[in-house]
């Protein structure tokens, strides 16, 4: 009602002629124009509302926010409203009283001898994108816009624009830049800016990036090595047969960018290998049926590649539902022979603490804070990887019908989760592992105030130094 009034009769009662023309019963939401024996009125969009007498013309508008039950039943509304009008003047004629699909009717106006054309009732629709549910009931509108591009129908008219300047003169670039920035720094919620400013219809099941994010990912010329002098963290993605055994190693990119600490990640070091195959960590099954883990080749293989890394932060195994890690992880912290025993942890972080992760890997992609090696792998789940919302949270999965077992093998996550999980670490535990001594000890030291006039003023403390709220552990 208020956007009628603003847009519509607004600028008319501003004319002195033109606002005599107006008839209003505001109550009822009905504008009448005696003078051409119109009028037009303002309904509700619901089934209740929606019945009642016949209209010319119905105008639907936000579309987007309309059950197809509504226009369902004010379509019947049109049938009855059709007949002939005269080219020139105003004689017109309705309905029953006209048969001009006789071959003798005449098409002469009788007022002004003019030639007479049949009109037809109308129903106009219109609206901006939106975020698809998956329900036709609600996703009735870019269904019928994608139905009509095509395949184009005589009687159905498809208008579409791409760009806001376009249609609206009063169009600020400017404000529509920095709205876009907002949303899309917030991450998981990007496909608001896709719909309401830049007129895209996108729906849970997407890809989880898209092409230019994509591309930012993959760094020219990095490759896995095998000694680094930076500090560095791991991340070990476990299993004992089926899926990958993945291993990520990790070094902090954000100093030469002039961001605090792990903020951007880059991959220094990647290794795959398939429990379920003869390989370097593979052992024959019991029955001979097949290759399993072998804990102790596993063993071997790690302290040689962990040999080359003199500045190791800490090394993450995955132990969610591997109950054999906890076992393996005493392997290491028990053995006198290397330095860095301590530094192996476990991770058992929940569906919360893994969707948080696939956040932090979304955000550090679309703002180029993260580098990783190319694998072909990641063609093939970075396709399969769309997002689902459950609630106000954002959630990552393969594709429907990726999970049933054979398929599984090839399309189950096992690199992208395992940087997801490596992107959430870095925003916790790598900082406060990355902490040594004397820097916990002097921001330990910042935090004591001191009182000057009176006034206490506090000093950073380590969660502000490192930029967290809150250092977790597991």
């Amino acid at each position: 009602m208020d956007l009628f009034t603003n847009n519509f009769l607004n600028p008319l009662g501003a004319n002195s002629k033109l606002n005599n023309v107006i008839e209003k019963q505001a109550t009822r939401g009905i504008f009448s124009f005696p003078r051409n024996r119109t009028s037009i009125e303002l309904g509700n969009a619901s089934v209740a509302a929606s019945l009642g007498g016949g209209y010319e013309y119905l105008f639907f508008d936000e579309c987007k926010e309309i059950k197809f039950a509504v226009v369902a039943a004010m379509l019947p509304t049109l049938m009855e409203n059709y007949g002939i009008r005269c080219s020139s003047c105003k004689y017109t004629k309705h309905g029953g009283k006209v048969d001009y699909y006789a071959e003798d009717f005449n098409w002469i106006c009788p007022i002004c001898h003019k030639l007479l054309i049949p009109w037809q009732s109308r129903a106009i629709f219109s609206s901006n994108a939106k975020i698809l549910t998956g329900n036709p009931e609600y996703d009735w509108f870019p269904i019928l816009c994608n139905s009509i591009g095509e395949k184009p129908v005589a009687d159905m008219h498809y208008i579409y624009a791409d760009s806001a300047a376009s249609m609206n003169p009063d169009y600020n670039k400017q404000a529509k830049a920095s709205a876009i920035a907002l949303i899309e720094r917030i991450p998981g919620l990007e496909h608001y800016s896709e719909a309401e400013f830049k007129n895209v219809n996108n729906s849970p099941g997407d890809s989880f990036l898209n092409e230019p994010d994509l591309e930012k990912l993959f760094k020219k010329g990095l490759y896995s090595k095998d000694s680094v002098k930076e500090k560095t963290f791991f991340y070990l993605d476990t299993a004992r047969f089926g899926d990958k055994i993945v291993l990520f190693g990790w070094i902090d990119s954000g100093i030469s960018r002039g961001i605090k600490p792990w903020i951007a990640l880059e991959q220094c070091h990647l290794s795959i290998w398939d429990p379920s195959i003869e390989g370097p960590v593979s052992q024959k099954r019991p029955n001979n049926k097949g290759f399993m883990l072998d804990e102790d080749k596993l063993e071997a293989t790690l302290l040689t590649i962990f040999a080359g890394f003199p500045n190791l932060i800490g090394v993450w195994l995955d132990a969610r539902g591997h109950v054999w890690v906890l076992d393996f992880i005493k392997r290491f912290r028990t053995n006198s022979k290397i330095t860095y025993g301590s530094k192996f942890r476990k991770f058992t972080g929940n569906d919360s603490d893994r969707d948080l992760g696939w956040s932090l890997f979304y955000d550090k992609a679309a703002a180029g804070h993260i580098d990783l090696i190319y694998h072909e792998r990641y063609d093939i789940e970075f396709a399969e990887a769309t997002w689902t919302r459950k609630g106000r949270k954002l959630k990552v999965s393969e594709r429907s019908g990726s999970h049933n077992q054979k398929s599984r093998s090839k399309k189950h996550l096992e690199l992208t989760d395992a940087v997801a999980i490596s992107c959430l670490l870095a925003n916790n535990d790598v900082i406060s592992a990355s902490a040594s001594l004397v820097e916990i000890h002097k921001s330990t030291k910042e935090i004591i105030t001191k009182r000057k006039g009176g006034n206490i003023q506090p000093k950073n403390t380590l969660a502000d130094k490192f930029g967290v709220n809150k250092l977790n552990r597991w």
